[in-house]
This record gives C-alpha cells, structure tokens and sequence, in this order.
C-alpha cells in the first residue's frame, strides 16, 4: 500500500512524495535554522543589493599546481593571513550565535578552522573537479553562482533555500562570500523518489564526480530490517550507490539530534556494507575552539559519529549561506547539512591539487590529516601501510584540516627507477670538500618528484638531495702542525695536503735524518690513509716526492654516497715539496699535490665518473727579521679542489599515466671558483725548545664558493722534546 512519506529538511515540511515505505521513514533534516539573536544579513560589494557579480575569492591555480603540490605552506603564510584577517569573503562566515536567548554563545570561523585559507592562498580553487549533489531545490539565479558551472542532469530544480545554501557552500562565489571550492563544478539534482535519486548517482558516476554531497538522511538506526525497509523493493538507487562508490566518495549528513544514541542509516551504510566503506564518509557539526596550529576543543552540536566513526570527520557546519529572497540575500544557519559540503569541497581542492590520486586515495588524505588531537581516541585505523590514525566515536577521525591535507603525510619517498627508492628528508650524496658547492650549485634549477606515504605528489628542489661537508674552521689545519715544525712544512702543507680533510687522527713518523716519512690517518667515519714521502737535499734546499692512498667514507672530500650500501670512495695522490734558499736570509717553498679519486658506488640515482683534484700552496720567507732565528712568512694556498669529473644522476621529475617519469642531469664536480688562502706567519725562537707561533689567514671563495670570505688568526707556544 502506498503511503505518503514527509521529506523534512531545515525543520519544516518542503516536499511530499508518494513512495511505497513505511511512514517511519522520514527524510531528517539535516540543518538548524532557528538561529537566535542574528539577523538574515545581504551583504554586497558596495552595501546594496543587486550589485555585480564578483570575481573568484582566488585565481585559477597555477600550472605547477596541476602535477604537485607544496611541500611547505611557507610562501602562501602571507596571502593566507590576508584572507583569514581582512577578506570580506572570508570574514563573512566569522560570526558569534546562539540557539536560543539562554544558550551559550559560540563563536563560528568555518573557513578558518578547517584551514582553508591556505588552500585557497596557494591558488586552489576545485578548478577542473565535479561536485555532484542530491537536495531538495536550487535558486540558480542567485549572484553566489553566476560564474559557476551548473548542470542539472534531471531537469531544472524548484526553487529552495536548502539546497541553495548547500551549493553556495560548496561552490559559491560573489563579493560578499566564497565556497570551499569556488571553481569545481556542480551536478545538481533535486529528489523525487528513489528512482530519482539512482538517476542522480548515476549521472555522478558517469561525469565522474569527485563527490557527491547529500545533506539529507532517514532518521532511522542502521538495522537490517530498515535497510529491507528502505531498498528491497526499489533496489535501483542502492546499485548506482554500489556502482559510483566504487570510484568515487559519497559523503552523507550525520543526523542533527545530539541525543541519538545510533547512527543513522544512510551514513552508517557501510555498516551493512562493508564494500562501501572506501568510498563513503560522514560528517558531523561541532563548534571548535582552535588557534593557528591546531584544534584546542570542540563543541559538538549534532549526533556523534557513532557507528560511523571509522569513515567520520567533523566540520563547522555554521555558515553565512546564499537564501532565496532575493539573488543577492543571505542568512546564517548551522548543521550538519553545511559541515557535509565543506567536506565535498575539500576533495574537489584535493583533486586539483593531487590529479594522479583517485578519489578513494583524496578520501584516505582527508581521514589521515584530521585533527584529532584535542579527544582521546578509542581506536587506530591503518589508512595506509605503517600509517596509523586515531579516531573515537564522538568526532571520528577528527576536524577536517585543509592545510595538512594537501602537506606531506607520513614518509616522504624519493623514487628511483631500480626500485631501491629513498628517504625524501635525508641526503642521498655528500659533497666533499674538494667538491664545494658544485653540486648543490648544479641542481638547485632543477625539483624533483617526491611522494608521501598516501601517494602525493609533492616538489623539493634537487639541491636537497645532496648535504655538503662544511670547511673546517679556518685555523685547525694550522693548530695540528704546532709540534710538528710549523716551519719545517714546505709550502702550506698543511693547507694544501688532501689528507689533513679526513676524519681520524693524523700521524707522522719520520726517520731520523728527516729522509723519509710516513703519514696515517687512523681510521674513523669511514676514512683511513696512509701516505710514504721521500726528502732529500742540501744546505741550499731539499725536494721531495710523495705517495699515499686513502679512503673516503665520510664524504669529507669527493662526492660519496650516503646510501646504506654506499662503501666510501678509494683515491690516491702524488705530491712534490721544495724548499729552496734565495739569499741568506730569504727562502722559498712550495708543496703540490695531484690525486686521482675512484667513482663511488652504492648509489641508485647518480653514476659518479673519477675525478682528478689537486691543490697548491707556496710560502716565502724571510729569516731573521726582527731578532735572530725568528721568520716572517708570506703564504698562498690554493686547498684541495676537483678539476675534472662528473656524475651523472637520474631524479624522478614528473609523474605520467600513474608511472614516474626520471630525467638526467648531468653535474660538472669542479668547483666554479677556488679557494685562495692569504696568509702572514710569524716564528721565533724562545729557547729550551720553546717557539712562538703567530698567523693571521684570509680566505677567498671559502669552501670553494664564490664570494664567500672568512678570516683567523692563531698566537700559540710550541715545545720540542
């Protein structure tokens, strides 16, 4: 027997049909206009009603936001506070109210809680995504949509404040308000029975929204018998819901009864579905307290989530909403039917931001990056593999986070094309000294794809990849040589010899007679060397020929992996020193060194060919100066530096077809500009074996990097036993 069955919505009676269901089944509404102590406001552009439509709160997003997204929110800081803080479209939804003259006051920021000032600062408008929603009418003449794309697939709705103020939600965007998602696309279709509502979804699956939105429920417990009730005798809208949440998120009103102790059953229809549950979600209303980090506390205004914890999110439904008085009218209400669109919204954002996820996977990211910080939680739920979230049954997962949504979530992975990819947050090579800023110089033009935990596509510049060995400070390589004959050391030893940039103890064993020389540097870090020099000479001078061999594993000089399988890189270097007397009082020395260093290897994304460095350093001097035996010194030193070789790298760029696609970058390893090291040295004898031991350096393209400078001085005792 038919019966006829009341659509409520909004508290008041809307819509009749006749369907063949029990009379229990009432449509609920899904919002709360008895808003007390606030007026219906119209605000438009210049204070007047019928002004002219306005532009999109923001433009279209820029070309790189149709492959990836920021990493970092640090550049839209600004333009999101300028919304946030002064835009009238934004300020509009901040707004203080109470249910009744008694009730607690309670503060609304919508917009500003769920974050989505960032979305929309960062150039995200929902542009190029489909919102398909069910309600009960639509007045699409007012300003809110007039740059709106609109299609009404089952014909043209009645004119009703409900689903006008559920669109504006969604989708508006005038002078004096802006939707979540200004740019998406809606698909709007009115009810008129259940088979209706499966040509409604449908047609959703057949655009392939990202969405659809039904601010609407029966207010009945999700049991087998209601479900009978409900679908066993007009399957066909419970197949199109089977058929559209198989790709697409079907997001559903929680009840506004804060007194239920049950969900109700189109929210919580995965409780009896199981299959459903990776494309649906729910949403309640609660009022939060929140500062600019997170979610302090919240005040929940509808039913809890309840059964429907596991797929649930909450929002701030309360909401300066396009009305139907008049094309440019508004009104404030609050609901669930306004927290549900802000959700809607959010994945069309998503969409945009992130095209290569499906919406299955936008859905994960909005469940991952809730906020749930401010409740204890009564269960996890692994969204994705070692990933973990949170939720209880009161507010599900959590309040929906716009900004953390479209952030990395989890680990951050840099792809490689063996499959052995890499930590995103840590250095894959380490550029030595010999190296400086070659590397990093070479790849900062150049970002690479980088993905998170939930799939995101996100942008880091190449120069990240790589961490670069910072130069001693200036005087250590000097401090080491006190006790060891500073004016014993041709030529800026010191400075110029490639073992003094290793990790480990330095050791020198000389024979008696001076003649021969052993250098080792223990191992430690992954480095160890040993060298074997050859001196000679007269009273006139001396020459000598050295030999050493060492490895590299700390990364102090060449380019070496930082791999787990990276095994250092093996080098070796022949060296000259000469010393020679000019006058009596007046001498010359010089050291020079060239080596050979072998490719490192352990690493999957760049193929390091040798390399060839040398160094210089030359000294003159000038003996007896001021007293007898003492000498001044004037110094050049040109330290460690590669002059030949390459690596060529392989770095994940974009992603196509659902495949990551890698490009070559080739990196030239010789520093652009030299290291130049002046210096002024001072030596004299102060008998029993005591020496002093002044210096003062200045270095020029420090480290190897053009234009940077650094200076020290040293004043120190040796002693000789």
């Amino acid at each position: 027997m038919h019966r006829e069955v009341r659509w409520i919505l909004s508290g008041s009676l809307i819509w009749a049909l006749a369907a063949c269901q029990p009379e229990e089944s009432e449509l609920s509404g899904s919002d709360t206009e008895n808003v007390s102590t606030v007026t219906e406001q119209v605000p438009t552009s210049d204070g007047s009603p019928g002004s002219t439509p306005a532009s999109p709160a923001v433009d279209v997003a820029a070309d790189f936001l149709s492959a990836f997204f920021v990493q970092s929110f640090e550049a839209y800081e600004a333009e999101a506070e300028r919304l946030r803080e002064t835009d009238p479209r934004f300020l509009i939804q901040r707004n203080q109210w109470r249910f009744s003259e008694t009730s607690p006051l309670l503060e609304s920021y919508p917009l500003a809680a769920a974050r989505f000032e960032y979305a929309h600062a960062a150039g995200l408008t929902g542009a190029g995504q489909t919102v398909s929603m069910i309600d009960s009418g639509f007045a699409s003449s007012h300003e809110a949509f007039a740059q709106t794309d609109l299609s009404f697939p089952l014909g043209t709705p009645p004119l009703e404040r409900h689903g006008t103020a559920v669109a504006s939600v969604i989708a508006g965007r005038s002078d004096a308000m802006t939707g979540v998602a200004p740019g998406a696309r809606l698909s709007i279709s009115s009810f008129g029975g259940q088979d209706a509502l499966a040509d409604a979804t449908r047609e959703a699956t057949r655009i392939r929204a990202v969405a659809q939105n039904n601010s609407w429920g029966y207010e009945i417990a999700p049991t087998r018998s209601n479900f009978d009730l409900v679908f066993t005798s007009q399957p066909g809208y419970l197949d199109a819901l089977v058929e559209y949440a198989r790709d697409g998120v079907v997001v559903f009103a929680a009840s506004n009864d804060k007194s239920r102790t049950r969900s109700t059953l189109m929210e919580a229809l995965p409780v009896l579905m199981p299959d459903l549950e990776a494309g649906w979600l729910s949403v309640v209303n609660a009022v939060p307290d929140f500062d600019e980090r997170r979610i302090v506390s919240a005040d929940l205004i509808s039913s809890g989530c309840l059964e429907t914890a596991r797929w649930c999110l909450a929002a701030d439904g309360t909401w300066m909403v396009a009305g139907t008085q008049s094309t440019t009218h508004y009104r404030l209400t609050t609901g669930t039917s306004f927290a549900a669109p802000q959700v809607s919204g959010a994945l069309a954002l998503l969409a945009e931001a992130f095209p290569d996820l499906t919406p299955h996977e936008l859905r994960s990211r909005l469940l991952a990056s809730a906020d749930n910080g401010f409740f204890e939680h009564d269960a996890v739920l692994e969204i994705a593999p070692g990933f973990f979230h949170g939720y209880n049954d009161e507010f599900g997962h959590g309040f929906l986070d716009v900004r953390a949504a479209l952030l990395p979530i989890g680990r951050t992975i840099l792809p490689s094309e063996g499959g052995d990819d890499a930590e995103a947050g840590e250095p894959i090579l380490m550029a030595g000294a010999a190296v400086g800023d070659a590397v990093t110089r070479a790849l900062e033009d150049h970002d690479v794809l980088v993905t998170d935990s939930l799939g995101g596509d996100f942008r880091i510049g190449a120069g990240a990849l790589v961490a670069r060995a910072l130069p001693q400070p200036l005087m250590t390589d000097r401090l080491a040589s006190l006790g060891g004959g500073a004016s014993d050391e041709p030529g800026r030893r010191a400075e110029a010899d490639v073992l003094n940039a290793l990790t480990g103890q330095r050791v020198r064993l000389s024979a008696p007679d001076g003649a021969l020389e052993v250098s080792l540097v223990a191992p430690a870090s992954g480095d160890a060397a040993v060298g074997l020099r050859r001196i000679g000479g007269t009273g006139r001078g001396r020459l000598g020929f050295g030999l050493s061999v060492f490895r590299n594993g700390s990364g102090s000089v060449g380019l070496t992996s930082l791999s787990e399988d990276g095994s250092g890189t093996w080098a070796a270097t022949l060296d000259v020193e000469a010393t020679a007397r000019l006058s009596a009082m007046t001498d010359l020395s010089l050291f020079g060194q060239v080596g050979l260093m072998g490719a490192p290897d352990g690493n999957a994304y760049a193929e390091v060919s040798a390399a060839e460095f040398a160094s210089l350093g030359v000294d003159l001097g000038r003996r007896d100066a001021f007293r007898r035996g003492d000498r001044v010194g004037l110094g050049l030193a040109l330290p460690t530096a590669v002059t030949s070789g390459s690596a060529a790298m392989r770095l994940p760029v974009t992603r196509e077809n659902g495949a990551v696609s890698f490009a070559p970058v080739t990196v030239d390893l010789a520093p652009q500009e030299r290291e130049m090291r002046l210096s002024l040295n001072y030596r004299a004898p102060l008998g029993n074996g005591w020496t002093v031991v002044a210096e003062g350096v200045h270095a020029v393209n420090r480290g190897h990097v053009a234009g940077a400078t650094d200076t020290g001085a040293l004043f120190g005792l040796e002693a000789r036993f």
